[in-house]
Protein backbone atom coordinates (compact mmCIF):
# COMPACT_ATOMS: atom_id res chain seq x y z
CA UNK A 1 0.00 0.00 0.00
CA UNK A 2 1.39 3.38 -0.96
CA UNK A 3 1.69 6.41 1.29
CA UNK A 4 -1.14 8.12 -0.59
CA UNK A 5 -3.38 5.12 0.08
CA UNK A 6 -2.59 5.17 3.79
CA UNK A 7 -3.37 8.90 3.99
CA UNK A 8 -6.60 8.36 2.08
CA UNK A 9 -7.67 5.59 4.45
CA UNK A 10 -6.81 7.77 7.46
CA UNK A 11 -8.95 10.61 6.09
CA UNK A 12 -11.87 8.28 5.48
CA UNK A 13 -11.55 6.76 8.95
CA UNK A 14 -11.80 10.11 10.73
CA UNK A 15 -15.12 10.21 12.63
CA UNK A 16 -16.02 13.82 11.81
CA UNK A 17 -16.06 15.02 8.25
CA UNK A 18 -17.21 18.61 7.97
CA UNK A 19 -18.57 20.18 4.82
CA UNK A 20 -15.19 21.65 3.67
CA UNK A 21 -13.60 18.27 4.32
CA UNK A 22 -16.10 16.35 2.18
CA UNK A 23 -14.09 17.31 -0.91
CA UNK A 24 -10.94 15.86 0.68
CA UNK A 25 -12.85 12.71 1.61
CA UNK A 26 -14.04 12.43 -1.98
CA UNK A 27 -10.46 12.81 -3.22
CA UNK A 28 -9.34 10.19 -0.71
CA UNK A 29 -11.93 7.77 -2.07
CA UNK A 30 -10.71 8.46 -5.60
CA UNK A 31 -7.09 7.74 -4.58
CA UNK A 32 -8.13 4.44 -3.00
CA UNK A 33 -10.20 3.44 -6.01
CA UNK A 34 -7.31 4.26 -8.33
CA UNK A 35 -4.91 2.23 -6.19
CA UNK A 36 -7.25 -0.77 -6.19
CA UNK A 37 -7.82 -0.49 -9.94
CA UNK A 38 -4.05 -0.33 -10.48
CA UNK A 39 -3.63 -3.61 -8.60
CA UNK A 40 -6.34 -5.28 -10.69
CA UNK A 41 -4.81 -4.09 -13.96
CA UNK A 42 -1.31 -5.22 -12.96
CA UNK A 43 -2.67 -8.68 -12.12
CA UNK A 44 -4.28 -8.92 -15.54
CA UNK A 45 -1.18 -7.71 -17.37
CA UNK A 46 1.05 -10.13 -15.48
CA UNK A 47 -0.64 -13.17 -17.06
CA UNK A 48 1.17 -14.78 -19.93
CA UNK A 49 -0.36 -16.47 -22.96
CA UNK A 50 0.60 -20.05 -23.60
CA UNK A 51 -0.01 -21.36 -27.07
CA UNK A 52 1.42 -22.97 -30.14
CA UNK A 53 4.67 -21.51 -31.41
CA UNK A 54 3.87 -22.18 -35.08
CA UNK A 55 0.13 -22.92 -35.31
CA UNK A 56 -0.04 -22.56 -39.09
CA UNK A 57 2.61 -25.25 -39.59
CA UNK A 58 0.99 -27.50 -37.00
CA UNK A 59 -2.45 -27.27 -38.60
CA UNK A 60 -0.92 -27.63 -42.06
CA UNK A 61 0.53 -30.99 -40.95
CA UNK A 62 -3.03 -32.07 -40.10
CA UNK A 63 -4.23 -31.31 -43.64
CA UNK A 64 -3.54 -34.91 -44.78
CA UNK A 65 -5.52 -36.24 -41.78
CA UNK A 66 -8.43 -33.98 -42.71
CA UNK A 67 -8.31 -35.12 -46.34
CA UNK A 68 -8.30 -38.76 -45.21
CA UNK A 69 -11.39 -38.14 -43.05
CA UNK A 70 -13.17 -36.62 -46.06
CA UNK A 71 -12.20 -39.61 -48.22
CA UNK A 72 -13.46 -42.03 -45.58
CA UNK A 73 -16.76 -40.13 -45.30
CA UNK A 74 -17.38 -40.60 -49.06
CA UNK A 75 -17.65 -44.37 -48.50
CA UNK A 76 -20.82 -43.89 -46.47
CA UNK A 77 -24.33 -42.68 -47.23
CA UNK A 78 -24.57 -38.88 -46.83
CA UNK A 79 -26.53 -38.13 -43.66
CA UNK A 80 -25.85 -41.57 -42.19
CA UNK A 81 -24.36 -42.02 -38.72
CA UNK A 82 -20.87 -42.92 -39.98
CA UNK A 83 -20.82 -40.05 -42.48
CA UNK A 84 -21.96 -37.58 -39.84
CA UNK A 85 -19.37 -38.81 -37.30
CA UNK A 86 -16.54 -38.30 -39.80
CA UNK A 87 -17.98 -34.94 -40.86
CA UNK A 88 -18.06 -33.76 -37.25
CA UNK A 89 -14.36 -34.62 -36.91
CA UNK A 90 -13.61 -32.54 -40.02
CA UNK A 91 -15.76 -29.68 -38.75
CA UNK A 92 -14.02 -29.78 -35.34
CA UNK A 93 -10.62 -29.56 -37.02
CA UNK A 94 -11.80 -26.65 -39.17
CA UNK A 95 -13.20 -24.87 -36.12
CA UNK A 96 -10.03 -25.41 -34.09
CA UNK A 97 -7.86 -23.99 -36.87
CA UNK A 98 -10.20 -21.03 -37.26
CA UNK A 99 -10.15 -20.19 -33.56
CA UNK A 100 -6.46 -20.75 -32.84
CA UNK A 101 -5.21 -18.83 -35.88
CA UNK A 102 -8.17 -16.51 -36.39
CA UNK A 103 -8.49 -17.87 -39.94
CA UNK A 104 -11.97 -19.40 -40.33
CA UNK A 105 -11.21 -20.69 -43.84
CA UNK A 106 -7.70 -22.05 -43.24
CA UNK A 107 -8.40 -25.41 -44.88
CA UNK A 108 -10.52 -23.97 -47.66
CA UNK A 109 -8.92 -24.15 -51.10
CA UNK A 110 -7.95 -20.86 -52.73
CA UNK A 111 -9.94 -22.00 -55.75
CA UNK A 112 -13.15 -22.06 -53.70
CA UNK A 113 -13.14 -18.47 -52.47
CA UNK A 114 -16.56 -16.86 -52.56
CA UNK A 115 -15.40 -13.25 -52.33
Amino acid sequence: MTAASRKAQALLASPTIHTPMSRIAHLAQMVLAKEQNKNIVSAIVARSYLGLLAPEQDFDRLRAYRDQLLTMAQAYRPGGAEYMALSRAVMALDEAAGIVMNKPSFYQSRLHKTT
